[in-house]
């Protein structure tokens, strides 16, 4: 009788502030990642009894993934922390185990990841009009500066830079630093956040899977835009296409937003059909007025790639042969990443682990009175001639209680119900809003 043999191939956890900091109800605190500081127990613990990402985000295979897998016997699952791939295997040598049908080099494993929960946005640190409007990609695929360090598939959070806009809550870096900004429109580290741990999180960085077809809103910081110029290339170099975009009346200047289509490739001399622009890995440069806004970004197009908000991000697993960096899939040898737990027969952990990390989203939480009392102190101040109190410096959202002391001896307001946001645009920063009445 032929026993088939399943184990994990590779598990993606996907962990967000929201849910997982301020557990601890004493805390007094408002630094962020305080899930990454508890011990690996308490973590498992936590994870075990009280998360649940799946209430909130829905994973779903690209079509492609769907084939590759049913060829070569995996299986995949959410689970209450992401989802898992597991395969079929066959005892290799003494210690190892091999699939059952060879893992061919480049197989790509992509999944698409949907909010289900329509403030999934509210709560998440994320910027919300980045010029480019692509979405998250996490890979194990290791690109020379990305600044990954393992299991986290996001790259290294972006050095603050002058020339492009910010918004509140954009995680940058100013040496080894990392810090998120208190508003939008920065002008330098003075509008940013105290230095932060870096635990990896995602960050604009990250925002490199593009749908085919979208709306590019350039950066108020290059407005008036006279011209524009999108050119696509291969991340060998060769020209794919160039879009060059100018006003429609003379003298003019282009719309704030403008559409771009990088469905097909331009149509060569003496040819009469374009060619489609087929998935994968490009670079895309953008210059507008004649200067080359930012440096050209390694993007992914993908035709299955919704522009629905809804949509967040693509998870792309990819296995290369002979890799023998921490991110690989499999073994050089062609085995998985599987190790036998010491003083155990058959019980095996997985190694090829991947996390992403989200930073729950920073707000400014006001209190709108129903009598003002006139205090000021403690983690709140009041405006002179108003029913209203505000934090002093900006909190991240949370579904655990934190304190937020309103007098010297701590007494408590209460936490935001609702991710709910609000948009201060005089002071260009953003508001959880709340109304109570106190004694």
């Amino acid at each position: 009788m032929r026993w088939t043999i399943y184990k994990r191939l590779f598990e993606v956890r996907i962990l967000h502030g929201y849910y997982l900091d301020y557990r601890l109800a004493d805390e007094h605190t408002d630094e962020p990642g305080r899930f990454y500081g508890l011990t690996n127990e308490q973590q498992a613990e936590l994870l075990a009894t009280e998360y649940n990402l799946l209430n909130d985000l829905e994973i779903i295979p690209a079509k492609a993934t769907a084939e590759l897998m049913g060829m070569q016997k995996v299986r995949w699952r959410p689970n209450t922390t992401g989802f898992f791939a597991g395969i079929e295997v066959q005892p290799s040598g003494a210690n190892g185990l091999r699939p059952i049908y060879p893992m061919p080099d480049g197989a790509t494993f992509t999944f698409f990841l949907k909010a289900k929960n329509p403030n999934w946005h509210n709560f998440t640190s994320h910027a919300v009009r980045l010029p480019l409007p692509a979405k998250y990609l996490f890979t194990n695929v290791v690109e020379a500066g990305d600044g990954k360090v393992f299991n986290s598939l996001s790259r290294q959070v972006p050095p603050f830079n002058s020339q492009r806009t910010w918004e509140m809550g954009e995680l940058a870096r100013f040496g080894a630093n990392l810090r998120f900004a208190l508003k939008h429109a920065p002008t330098g580290v003075g509008n940013f956040s105290d230095v932060i741990t870096d635990r990896r999180y995602a960050s604009s960085e990250d925002r490199l899977a593009l749908a085919k077809q979208f709306t590019y809103r350039f950066d108020r910081l290059v407005l008036p835009a006279n011209t524009a110029v999108f050119t696509l290339r291969t991340t060998g170099g060769a020209l794919v296409k160039t879009v060059s975009l100018t006003p429609s009346q003379p003298g003019g200047t282009l719309p704030a937003e403008v559409q771009v289509d990088l469905r097909h490739m331009d149509i060569p001399p003496g040819a009469t059909v374009a060619q489609p622009i087929l998935d994968g890995r490009y670079q895309l440069e953008v210059n507008v007025n004649g200067t080359a806004f930012g440096t050209a970004q390694t993007v992914l197009l993908l035709d299955e790639l919704s522009n629905d908000s809804s949509v967040i991000g693509v998870v792309q697993i990819v296995h290369n042969a002979g890799r023998t960096d921490a991110f690989r899939l499999l073994e050089p040898n062609g085995d998985v990443r599987a190790v036998r737990i010491p003083n155990t027969t058959n019980r095996w952990q997985n190694e090829a682990l991947f996390t992403v990390r989200f930073l729950s989203r920073p707000t400014y939480w006001t209190y709108n009175l129903a009598e003002a009392n006139g205090q000021n102190s403690g983690d709140v101040q009041q405006f002179a001639g108003a029913s209203r109190l505000i934090t002093t410096k900006p909190r991240h959202l949370t579904r655990s209680f934190q304190k937020v002391a309103y007098t010297a001896n701590f007494a408590q307001l209460p936490n935001p119900a609702s991710p709910k946001l609000d948009f201060d645009a005089a002071g260009e920063r953003f508001l959880s809003e709340m109304y109570l009445s106190l004694p």
